[in-house]
């Protein structure tokens, strides 16, 4: 059974408190905390995904911007038995091939209540191999989605995240030398037409952008690149 709207949200920012302490013992996590929203459309946060972190990440926005999200997340991740119970205690949202249609009805509610959904097109983690240009090719759900419900697309962008969380690996606890990890907004998407892939390749460039303004912005500061 999923949480109601009020106890998701009420959820996912109280572990983002706990998170937003926790992360700092594995990355220097610089997140937005704010965002601005047209009340009068919904809105879809499209963002990259190169680790677990993300997640984490996303409930600790949560937290700092007083908001709720509904997160779009693997089915696979709620096969977990303590995985799955945190998923859906914070109303995280799961899809599969199977399941599809029934996850994407759930994502359009949510929407109309006008509840922030967050969806990561890659559709899985990005693999290390990719991070130049940090993104995979991105599935047209999220156009489809948007066209839909008339929602506008934010991207956002986890910046160096695999860095202090690595795929297949267990974040490293650091004293020193922290990676910077970064969470943030880009400008909103209007998608145009009932081409999803097109709509879809939009999302897609906005993220790059965002992304490599960010890889300038950390070499600035001495980080290593990703």
């Amino acid at each position: 059974m999923q949480p109601t709207r009020i106890a998701a949200q009420t959820e996912i920012q109280k572990d983002g408190k706990l998170l937003t302490f926790l992360m700092k013992a594995v990355a220097v996590v610089r997140i937005q905390n704010h965002i601005e929203v047209d009340p009068d459309r919904p809105t879809i946060a499209a963002g990259n995904h190169q680790s677990l972190l993300d997640v984490f990440m996303a409930a600790a926005f949560c937290y700092q911007a007083n908001v709720g999200c509904r997160l779009l997340v693997q089915a696979r991740y709620f096969d977990n038995k303590l995985a799955g119970r945190w998923l859906r205690r914070i109303g995280c949202i799961p899809l599969s091939s199977d399941n599809k249609e029934e996850a994407f009805a759930e994502v359009r509610a949510a929407l109309e209540r006008r509840e922030l959904v967050g969806i990561m097109p890659e559709g899985r983690l990005t693999k290390p191999e990719r991070r130049n240009p940090q993104v995979g090719p991105f599935r047209a759900g999220v156009a489809q989605l948007a066209r839909e419900s008339g929602a506008v697309v934010r991207p956002i962008t986890f910046h160096r995240s695999g860095l202090a969380w690595p795929r297949g690996k267990w974040p490293k606890i650091r004293v020193r030398n922290r990676p910077i990890v970064t969470m943030v907004f880009g400008d909103p998407i209007e998608l145009h037409g009932a081409d999803d892939l097109e709509n879809t390749q939009l999302i897609e460039i906005a993220m790059t952008e965002l992304l490599t303004d960010l890889d300038a912005e950390v070499a600035a500061l001495g980080q290593p690149p990703a």
